[in-house]
């Protein structure tokens, strides 16, 4: 595949083994629609990828912004690239600074709060949640 090619995926029987997305075609979203100032906006970096069992963000967290705590059933891993990031889970104070990372277990009530002057960006990791899961399965 060129540099130059837009995004692709191959298959390996009924599975998408490979995909690919450039950074060009992707939109940012924010952390939710019905909240008035978001403090996060995310990217999904695996969107081409069919029945993937991960999905794959870069977040990009924004300061001044309140944190909001919130549960999911997919277990999250984050790595920091710039910036530092407050994040609590379960009430436990978490403080990142780039190239730190955090994996938070499923079910962990937890929040993020950017506290550098600059927005701080991470890689953020989630399993796909089992309704997820089943729901591609089935549209395969």
């Amino acid at each position: 595949m060129s540099a130059t090619s837009s995004a692709t995926s191959t298959t390996h029987g009924k599975w998408n083994c490979c995909s690919s997305s450039r950074g060009s075609e992707r939109i940012s979203f924010p952390e939710a629609q019905d909240v008035s100032e978001p403090a996060y906006d995310f990217e999904a970096l695996n969107y081409t990828a069919v029945n993937r069992p991960l999905d794959a963000y870069l977040a990009t967290f924004r300061s001044p912004a309140a944190m909001r705590l919130h549960t999911h059933q997919a277990t999250e891993f984050l790595h920091v690239l710039s910036g530092t990031l407050l994040v609590i889970v379960d009430g436990d104070r978490f403080e990142l600074a780039a190239g730190d990372s955090l994996h938070i277990c499923s079910g962990a009530a937890h929040g993020y709060a950017s506290t550098s002057e600059e927005p701080c960006r991470a890689v953020v990791v989630l399993t796909a949640e089992p309704t997820s899961r089943a729901q591609d399965a089935q549209e395969a």
